[in-house]
């Protein structure tokens, strides 16, 4: 399956033909290498980077970075892959799967940024197991994200190179030659200023080759300043070879007889190489490896092609063993030959050919993936209005949900059953057509196509089938001329362009307008030069057989020009206007199946901004090609099914009753566009709430009341009827804000949940905003367990008790307005319906760690409007209910990193206030390093004594330092 594949790749300056003529770093090596083995295999590659001369190159499109955003957002294509920056995912991309392609060793203080994409990423693919396990380790996410493959190495370019005793052109190889070929930040300095001149002790006959590419950093200018001392101090024993192209540097490694590499240098001691293609290149090249026994280069370097030296490269042992390693190759003929063969052995599987195998095997296989549920992906094509696809996926299925779709997509989308339907159906659409003529100049393809006829003054005789009010006809007429036929099938259509022709035509004789679908005899007109198709295709049950019997009217070699949209542009009048037409989406592939083997075949995208409601891009794809007799092909719907990237589905959940009225049309306007189904959970709605739900589309069960059994009971009970892959559940008397921005994040991804920052607006107090989970994953994890509701008030999304929701993520883009706390005696009410329902879950949950925060702040508030009736007394009982809420801080939470720990401590500090014990301490705790403005916000908090505050903050400290602190920051 031939794949479309957008590659970022942000460094240094390079094209296609880069290899040539310059030394290119290892990110930038791979990606030019791997997108040309995908070009060879047969996939579409376009490439962004900062090239000199963008251009095609190997069958690879090579295009500046900048352009990277606009296509990657607007242009449909299967995959993305972006090197080294996270950041450009930030943006949902138009693409099926999302590849994440790291260089680079996981740092502490890019883990914000890394973590906030993951969202919209497929895969993190990393080079080797240290790699892996490194950013395990570092970011601490799930195993699942990470692919681990390799890097690899152009075998070809070693043609010639191959013999083990001569090298190029017969040179012998020299094994007093050693070479150096990383950055001189990786290990240079260790190299020239102490191994080295150790080695000439021995050898003074050995001689340093050292090649870097050319890409020095300002801030190490100090460093390479000394290197280059340290150059010069040894004389003729070092050359400087600079940054060289490939086949020169490798004619270096096939006449050497070792490469030298002592990692990491002492200024950058944390340094561990990923992968290592140099280390890949000296075994492909035969030349043994002396280095360090560090990151992945025990897994890329084979065993016995060279010796790994353990220790730090600065310390003595290190040296003396790293010396006696090289002189070992270096006077031992036998052990070098034994190293340099199983070099060889090793490189013969490191081909990027091998590489780009596998990528495209996974693309496949994560795309097919994400089409595992044929209802989702039938919401999915019903969302695109890919009618015939949704058909062929549900003429097997015989299950109830299948059956819902079905009878819709019969009820709107029925006329195109038959020929007399679908001209049922468009005169019935041709009657609410509107005067559009004058508008119809200004949009983007009317613009092009004029341009095109201006290109192309031999074509004078047009076939402009689907004409429909003749806007295009009549206006491009009378801008560039030409002889117009123009055909459709509704005659209400026709009527109006005659109208226009008679009443808006410059020429009204060279338009003439016919009443007719694919089987409009033309015979008595003579061949036209070119056919349109605007718009057209996405409407008719059978593109190929219009095709073919539309192409009989055109000349040989005369053009076919064709548009057809993308994007959920039916989708947004679904809800405003009554008749459906489209029954297709196209994509690139289903074009190549129409159009692969027509002569001069092109395709083209053009953007037209997005559909707002679902945030996805809209546009059109423009095809031309020239008629020469070959049929046209037929859409290979068994991959169409397999190859799409369906948003994953949502059902809105609400627990309704009474006075649920009050807020209901509120709260369900604003579910409506992103939820595919909307339950509702009756535990009492009265009957105008029952009026109100049944103007959405709802499923309304009946639901137990929360007051007898608790909160979980119902929503749990309507949990089980839900059927859609994510669940978000609101509440009556709220309103999801910004909805639209809620779609990109119904993916697969490594989140099990999403917390939304849910607003409470109050008009006699300020309340700081919540984040509860409240879009969670609803089928089972890895192990099995599901989610429900856990509590009997206060409830939340778990897999088990006290286990949390799993790996989550708060969305910075949705919110949720509450309007449930608006004023004191209302909050009052409430406190007074959910104080017992605390004390069922006290009863049914007690090891429940967040009831315990509940009953903290319960406790705080039931003490202090006590206090306030009765003159400020601290009775017994209210001493009682005091004393809990410090031993509860005690025992949950202090000093411990629980998410609920400061608000927590919040209601100690009161209670202890009010008994009248402690000491209020104001403290701020934050990290920083290399001397910036420290961070932290001043808190204020009551302690009963300093070993309780030395006891929070400590804790507090170590979170702040964490990152600092790490090896990895």
């Amino acid at each position: 399956m031939d794949l479309d594949i957008a590659l970022l790749v942000p460094g240094l300056p390079f094209q296609g033909d880069s290899l040539e003529s310059r030394s290119l770093g290892g990110s930038e090596t791979a990606g030019l290498c791997l997108s040309r083995e995908l070009a060879r295999l047969g996939h579409h590659v376009v490439v962004f980077a900062n090239c000199e001369r963008p251009g095609l190159y190997d069958g690879v499109l090579y295009r500046p970075a900048g352009e990277f955003a606009d296509y990657a957002t607007s242009a449909p294509h299967d995959v993305t892959i972006v090197q080294r920056m996270p950041e450009a995912f930030a943006t949902r991309m138009a693409s099926r799967l999302n590849i994440l392609w790291c260089h680079d060793l996981a740092l502490m203080r890019q883990a914000a940024t890394f973590k906030a994409v993951l969202w919209n990423v497929d895969r993190v693919a990393v080079l080797s197991r240290y790699m892996a396990e490194q950013y395990r380790e570092v970011y601490g996410i799930p195993d699942e994200i990470f692919w681990q493959t390799r890097n690899g190495i152009e075998l070809v370019r070693f043609d010639g190179l191959d013999s083990l005793g001569l090298a190029v052109e017969g040179v012998p190889r020299d094994r007093q030659k050693l070479i150096y070929g990383a950055r001189p930040e990786r290990g240079a300095d260790v190299l020239l200023g102490q191994i080295l001149p150790q080695l000439l002790q021995e050898e003074p006959g050995l001689r340093l080759y050292l090649a870097s590419y050319d890409n020095r950093v300002d801030h190490l200018r100090p460093f390479y300043e000394q290197v280059d001392r340290l150059i010069s101090r040894l004389g003729d024993r070092v050359v400087f070879l600079g940054a060289l192209p490939k086949r020169q540097y490798y004619e270096h490694l096939a006449t050497a007889g070792v490469y030298v590499y002592p990692t990491p240098s002492p200024t950058n001691p944390t340094f561990a190489e990923i992968s290592c293609i140099t280390a890949m290149e000296c075994q492909a090249a035969g030349l043994p490896i002396v280095t360090s026994a560090r990151g992945a280069l025990p897994e890329t370097i084979a065993p016995g092609a060279g010796v790994l030296v353990d220790g730090d490269p600065s310390s003595p042992e290190y040296q003396d063993d790293f010396t006696a390693a090289v002189l070992h190759y270096v006077r031992d003929g036998d052990a070098w030959r034994e190293a340099s063969e199983a070099g060889r052995a090793r490189a013969v599987m490191l081909d990027w050919r091998g590489v780009a195998s596998e990528w495209a095997e996974t693309f496949e296989r994560l795309i097919r993936e994400q089409n595992d549920s044929p209802h989702r992906l039938a919401h999915h094509f019903i969302r695109r209005s890919d009618i015939m696809a949704a058909r062929t996926l549900l003429d097997p299925l015989t299950d109830e949900v299948a059956g819902e779709i079905r009878e819709r997509i019969d009820r709107e989308w029925g006329f195109s059953e038959s020929r007399d339907g679908l001209r049922g159906q468009y005169e019935k659409i041709g009657q609410t057509h509107t005067d559009v003529f004058a508008q119809v100049p200004n949009e983007p393809r009317f613009q092009m196509l004029e341009q095109w006829f201006r290109a192309h003054p031999d074509v004078q005789r047009v076939l402009d089938f689907g004409c429909a009010h003749g806007g295009y006809s009549v206006n491009m007429a009378n801008r560039v001329g030409r002889d117009w036929v123009g055909v459709d099938i509704d005659r209400h259509s026709i009527d109006w362009c005659e109208r226009n022709r008679r009443d808006r035509a410059t020429i009204p004789d060279a338009l003439r307008f016919v009443v007719g679908d694919d089987q409009v005899d033309l015979s008595g007109e003579p061949p036209f030069d070119c056919l349109l198709l605007f718009e057209i295709l996405e409407h008719v049950p059978d593109p190929t057989t219009l095709l073919d019997r539309l192409e009989r009217w055109v000349k040989p070699d005369g053009y076919v020009l064709i548009t057809v949209p993308y994007g959920p542009w039916e989708w947004m009048s679904y809800e405003t206007y009554p008749h459906r037409c489209h029954l297709w989406e196209f994509d690139l592939h289903d074009l190549r199946d129409l159009f692969g083997k027509k002569k001069e075949r092109s395709v083209q995208a053009m953007g037209a901004g997005v559909c707002e409601d679902l945030a996805e891009p809209l546009g059109w794809h423009i095809v031309e090609y020239r008629v020469d007799g070959t049929p046209t092909g037929r859409i290979d719907l068994e991959r169409k099914l397999a190859l799409q990237r369906p948003r994953e589905t949502a059902s809105a959940l609400l627990i309704a009753g009474p006075n649920s009225e009050e807020t209901l049309h509120w709260c369900l306007r604003s579910l409506k566009t992103v939820a595919d189904e909307i339950v509702i959970g009756d535990a009492g709605m009265s009957d105008e709430g029952r009026r109100i739900a049944g103007q959405y589309a709802v499923r309304v069960l009946p639901a137990s009341n929360p007051i007898e059994r608790g909160f979980e009971t119902p929503r749990n009970e309507a949990l089980a009827v839900c059927r859609m892959d994510w669940v978000l559940w609101i509440d009556t008397d709220e309103k999801l804000l910004d909805p639209r921005k809620l779609h990109k994040y119904f993916r697969r991804n490594l989140f099990a949940g999403y917390s939304i920052r849910q607003h409470h607006f109050a008009v006699d107090t300020a309340w700081k905003p919540d984040l509860p989970v409240r879009c969670f994953r609803r089928g089972p994890r890895g192990d099995g367990k599901t989610m429900r509701w856990y509590g009997m008030v206060h409830e939340h999304p778990e897999h088990a008790l006290n286990e949390g929701p799993g790996t989550v993520i708060i969305l910075s883009d949705v919110h949720i307005a509450h309007v449930g706390y608006l004023i004191e005696s209302g909050r009052r009410q409430r406190f007074g319906r959910n104080w017992p329902l605390l004390q069922k879950d006290i009863a049914t949950y007690p090891d429940r760690i967040i009831q315990k925060h509940f009953i903290c702040r319960d406790n705080v508030l039931l003490a202090q409007w006590e206090l306030s009736q009765n003159g400020g007394l601290v009775t017994p009982a209210i001493r009682e209910r005091l004393e809990e809420v410090k031993r509860l801080y005690r025992e949950h939470f202090l000093g411990k990193g629980h998410y609920l720990n400061t608000d927590t401590l919040s209601h100690y500090s009161q209670a202890l206030l009010l008994l009248g014990e402690g000491v209020e301490v104001a403290f701020a705790v934050g990290a920083t390093k290399d001397g910036q403005a420290v961070p932290g916000d001043l808190l204020r908090a009551r302690f009963a004594s300093a070993e309780e505050a030395e006891r929070e903050i400590a804790w507090r400290t170590r979170e702040a330092m964490a990152a600092y602190v790490s090896p990895w920051w």
